[in-house]
């Protein structure tokens, strides 16, 4: 119980910042051994919340089973059959919809993946909700890997802000 209570205290310190947590220390010191049971507890319940949260996105993040394309949205975002978040290519930057290049980036990553079978493996989770992933053409990582493909073709650019130069094609 006591480690469950140290625990809480180093995220709550993580969370507001050493400054605040002094300051709140100083007044929690202070106060009542009642009142240092309740900040404790209500701390360690935020943080189980917090962990609940954690637990649902990390779910989202598991290594997916090898499946079919459902459809291609853009040159660098699809679904998978039977998904329904979609897949953005971890590394890539598509051309938008009405920006030169789309159709030929949308085309490419349509035929790579025209009656395929994927295997994405989910790296993070966007702003938008969407899995952001690395696809291979088979089921492991041993295969062509589509993020790739669409940048040696000169399609897509690399997206160097969030590969940090992974695929060789920052500047």
């Amino acid at each position: 119980m006591l480690v469950n209570y140290f625990s809480c205290i180093v995220d709550a310190v993580s969370r507001i910042g050493s400054n605040m947590f002094s300051q709140l220390t100083i007044h929690v010191t202070k106060s009542s051994t009642v009142g240092v049971f309740i900040f404790l507890n209500l701390c360690l319940c935020s943080h189980s919340v917090y962990a609940e949260q954690s637990q649902s996105e990390q779910d989202l993040l598991k290594p997916m089973l090898s499946m079919e394309v459902g459809r291609v949205v853009d040159g660098d975002s699809l679904y998978l059959a039977g998904q329904q978040r979609q897949i953005r290519l971890w590394g890539v930057d598509a051309p938008e919809r009405n920006k030169p290049g789309y159709w030929s980036a949308r085309r490419a990553l349509n035929n790579l993946t025209n009656n395929q079978r994927l295997s994405c493996f989910p790296k993070e989770l966007d702003r938008y909700g969407r899995i952001v992933s690395r696809c291979f053409l088979s089921g492991d990582q041993s295969g062509v890997e589509l993020n790739r493909q669409l940048l040696e073709r000169g399609v897509a650019k690399e997206y160097c802000y969030f590969s940090r130069g992974f695929y060789g094609f920052c500047d």
